[in-house]
């Protein structure tokens, strides 16, 4: 009786160090996924500031020689901002797989829960069958 008791004690502490671990991930994946709101809002960002330095460009290079070497000098800017957006969009990707990861960690977490709060269930009934004996035992 003592044993299963000492038995049930430490599965329940798994069971409650499981559960912590599932909420800190749970908390990981919050951020992650503010992380990548954040990077979308970005990109977003960029993108607009694309659109608007590419429709700025159009219009110096119907313009004079000098606006002409401006507008090369925004082509660059363009360039190096789709770059910019590339590699955010590749971050983002990559951000969005960790968090796959992540929550597939977490649905293995939870399963692992639901099997040990099962093995408790359990635990406690032959407990508590174990007590009923004992106790016909001195009745």
């Amino acid at each position: 009786c003592s044993a299963l008791r000492s038995e049930r004690d430490a599965l329940s502490g798994e069971r409650n160090s499981l559960l912590a671990k599932t909420t800190a991930l749970q908390g990981e994946r919050d951020a992650l996924a503010g992380q990548v709101a954040a990077l979308t809002s970005e990109r977003d960002a960029l993108a607009a500031s694309l659109a608007g330095v590419t429709s700025e460009r159009d219009a110096l290079l119907g313009g004079v020689e000098g606006a002409r070497a401006e507008g090369d000098a925004l082509s660059d800017q363009l360039t190096s901002m789709a770059s910019e957006r590339d590699a955010l969009s590749d971050q983002l990707a990559s951000m969005a797989g960790e968090r796959d990861a992540l929550s597939a960690k977490f649905a293995e977490l939870e399963k692992m829960s639901e099997t040990l709060r099962s093995e408790g269930d359990a635990l406690r009934a032959q407990v508590a069958a174990l007590e009923r004996l004992g106790a016909e035992e001195e009745g």
